[in-house]
């Protein structure tokens, strides 16, 4: 009952009978027992939604273009290409750290 109560105010058509994240913290749900649970002890899954897939594809796309342009270009400006390229494996392996950090399973 506490629950349904607080889903009934948070959406709420009129907004003058809306409840906000002030009253819903104020509201019996979470007082009563059973307690809700502490969010550090529900389960962490890596992401799947589209926007994770869709930056995945992005970056996938940016690699091989900077391989393309690398082998269009000459050998004249081989030292310039080689600092692109530690620039861009560092961007990827702390972009990949960030993703591993946090999506990570909590102790």
């Amino acid at each position: 009952a506490p629950a349904l109560d607080l889903i009934e105010s948070l959406l709420s058509m009129d907004p003058a009978y809306r409840g906000t994240a002030a009253s819903a913290l104020k509201s019996k749900f979470f007082t009563t027992t059973p307690l809700p649970c502490d969010p550090s002890t529900l389960p962490k899954y890596p992401p799947s939604k589209e926007i994770d897939a869709r930056r995945r594809e992005q970056e996938i796309r940016r690699r091989q273009a900077l391989e393309g342009r690398r082998e269009r270009v000459g050998q004249g400006s081989q030292g310039r290409q080689d600092s692109k390229s530690t620039l861009s494996a560092k961007v990827n392996a702390e972009f990949v750290s960030s993703l591993q950090h946090s999506y990570a399973p909590e102790n």
